[in-house]
């Protein structure tokens, strides 16, 4: 499933946009679920100040 929330999230922008004119912003970073020092890449949406993760 590697790579799985990269295609979805930016599936996801260009169908917003396309579909429904909403203009999101994907965001590639690493994240850490605080249950021990590894980080790892991920990838989500911010729409507004939000964050929007999928997968």
């Amino acid at each position: 499933m590697g790579g799985l929330p990269y295609r979805i999230s930016f599936f996801l922008q260009e169908f917003l946009r396309e579909t429904h004119d909403i203009s999101v912003d994907v965001v590639v970073g690493y994240v850490n679920d605080g249950e021990s020092d590894i980080m790892a890449s991920h990838a989500w949406l911010e729409y507004n100040g939000k964050k929007l993760t999928l997968g």
